[in-house]
């Protein structure tokens, strides 16, 4: 955790190519790549925003469609590697997440039988559906 801007922040820093590890998908807002954490699951994928986002506290009504996207994006790479599977995906939600840069979890279950991933992947992911049911009630009535 932390407060670090955008130029630290180990992710943008992927996103730009400045780091060993390189994203594996790109568009012009949407970038994902391998969890280093890989005892997790048969794959475990992080899906972000280019954007500096710093966590889903940070989303608001005007994000839903990128929330969307990046979820879209995860199962997308998962049916292509891992297809008729199941899959889990999932945000860390302050003060459990651990990089100040929004990412989504993307797992071909089952999670592994590990009790430190069984509850940081289980119990404590906020679901895709619960992020976008929270930011829908923000939007103004018209």
């Amino acid at each position: 955790m932390g407060n670090k801007s955008a130029k630290e922040c180990i992710f943008c820093q992927i996103r730009d190519s400045k780091n060993n590890q390189a994203p594996f998908y790109e568009d012009d807002e949407i970038f994902a790549f391998e969890d280093i954490n890989i005892s997790s699951s048969r794959r475990h994928i992080l899906i972000c925003p280019k954007q500096h986002i710093k966590n889903v506290n940070q989303l608001n009504y005007l994000d839903i469609e990128l929330v969307k996207r990046l979820e879209q994006v995860g199962i997308q790479t998962l049916q292509e590697s891992h297809p008729n599977q199941q899959y889990r995906f999932g945000y860390h939600s302050p003060p459990l997440n651990s990089i100040d840069h929004l990412h989504l979890h993307g797992f071909v279950l089952p999670i592994s039988n590990c009790i430190n991933n069984k509850i940081l992947y289980g119990y404590f992911l906020t679901s895709n559906q619960q992020i976008i049911k929270k930011l829908e009630k923000q939007q103004p009535m018209l």
